[in-house]
């Protein structure tokens, strides 16, 4: 693996590290979005500019079931490919898990499909297998990492793939083989590992060792899972892959934020961590690294500033009182006479006719700056209502509304119960809101619309 990152780039989340290559999720720094940053680091400069004639085939082919090429680049001798970052998870961690059956079957469906769509372009995959489908809670089923990129009816000398996913054809050298194939074998073989071969013994056909047995394309595998009584119909992707995306990522992030920390990175250990407790809120390491973090990196900006104000008025303070003490001068202001040898320690000045009091710190003391509680991290919730005389209860506090009708509360990061309140102390909304350290949210009540919260 190369020292560093390229340039560009940022918050490096390892994905997957192999011998030849590293994958990584990053920022793109110039157009603020996270893509994955494929390094491969193969020595062999044929298999570089494979790679590269490979990405670039991938980029034309602008099919949903695949995710965007956005760049190639060279860095340090490896080839570079920034590519959409798909948040999910691959199948491979969701067989580890188990799957339940009505999920194994719309997997399945949507694999056939996606699969058909490759094949209806002339585009094969070449290394189907469960660790290359990944599967998003948000936008669904994705084929990723290529075996190969090239048309089905060019001729393949060399393929690459997963010996347990391999045709048999490709064992014997120099075969003439069929890309579709051998990507309808791989498939079939998935359909087996997700536990559907004997309910759908249609399928038996996609892993026969003679290719000329298998259906001819993946359409023809689609046509089969249908007349078997599958249907491909909408799949509530979240609830497949929604918790298992969100433990994998809470981990992922939290040993990359470790890493950055131990490299002096504090900004991006910080906000890897956040991320880490979006992903999921009980992750008890993240909790606990963030509640640990040194320095106090939420406040620390803070404090600076606060401390540089509070440094200059004294300066400011001190220099007036030596002035006074030395010289004895006498002041005039809004028509009374005074002396600053008997005000010493106490100055009252005049500004747009208002009075305010400046008070001295005697001489010798001592300077403190306020110390953080970095363990409180408090977040906050603001509630939008029309009822002007609405309040709100969280944690035994009663809330009242500001000036501009707005109730806002300071919680602790965490799950809480929050009950609104009319003006009888009738219950008018309860809402079960949970925090992450220093968030805040907002919510509206009745009939109120949320979009102008502050």
């Amino acid at each position: 693996m190369k020292k560093g990152f390229p340039s560009g780039y940022e918050l490096p989340v390892l994905l997957g590290n192999g011998a030849f290559a590293s994958v990584y999720r990053a920022r793109q720094v110039s157009l603020d979005r996270f893509v994955v940053l494929k390094i491969i680091h193969d020595g062999n400069e044929v298999h570089r500019n494979q790679a590269e004639d490979e990405a670039k085939a991938l980029s034309a082919m602008n099919i949903s079931c695949t995710p965007r090429i956005y760049d190639i680049f060279r860095w340090q001798s490896c080839v570079c490919i920034a590519m959409q970052w798909i948040r999910g998870i691959t199948l491979e961690w969701l067989l580890k898990r188990g799957v339940s059956p009505d999920c194994q079957s719309s997997i399945a469906g949507a694999l056939i499909q996606s699969l058909a769509q490759l094949h209806d372009r002339g585009i094969f995959h070449g290394d189907i297998k469960p660790s290359n489908i990944m599967i998003s809670p948000e936008d669904g089923l994705f084929l990723i990492d290529f075996g190969f990129a090239g048309k089905a009816l060019d001729d393949v000398a060399v393929l690459r793939g997963t010996p347990e996913y391999l045709a048999p054809e490709l064992m014997v050298s120099d075969a003439q083989v069929d890309a579709a194939a051998v990507d309808i074998y791989a498939c079939g073989k998935v359909l087996k590992a997700l536990g559907l071969m004997e309910i759908h013994q249609h399928l038996q056909a996609c892993i026969n060792e003679q290719p000329d047995e298998r259906p001819d394309s993946a359409r023809a595998v689609l046509e089969l899972w249908q007349e078997s009584g599958a249907q491909v119909q909408s799949v509530f992707w979240k609830q497949i892959a929604g918790t298992a995306t969100a433990e994998f990522y809470s981990r992922t992030l939290y040993r990359a934020s470790h890493k950055e920390k131990s490299l002096r990175r504090e900004d991006n250990a910080y906000k890897l961590l956040i991320e880490s407790l979006q992903e999921n809120p009980d992750n008890e390491d993240a909790i606990a690294a963030i509640e640990h973090f040194k320095p106090s990196h939420h406040h620390h900006r803070f404090v600076s500033a606060k401390l540089s104000v509070i440094v200059a008025v004294c300066m400011a303070a001190g220099i007036a009182a030596v002035y006074l003490l030395a010289f004895g001068t006498t002041f005039k202001q809004a028509g009374s006479t005074f002396t600053s040898a008997d005000t010493i320690g106490k100055i009252t000045i005049s500004h747009s006719r208002k009075r305010r009091a400046i008070k001295l710190l005697p001489t010798g003391a001592a300077f403190k700056v306020p110390e953080v509680d970095n363990t409180a991290l408090k977040g906050g919730l603001t509630i939008y209502t029309e009822n002007s005389e609405a309040t709100a209860l969280a944690n035994g506090v009663k809330y009242e509304p500001d000036r501009l009708g707005l109730i806002r509360l300071d919680l602790d990061y965490g799950a809480h119960l929050v009950t609104v309140l009319d003006s009888t102390d009738a219950i008018v909304q309860r809402e079960r809101i949970r925090l992450l350290p220093f968030e805040t949210k907002a919510i509206a009540v009745g009939n109120s619309p949320g979009a102008d919260i502050p």
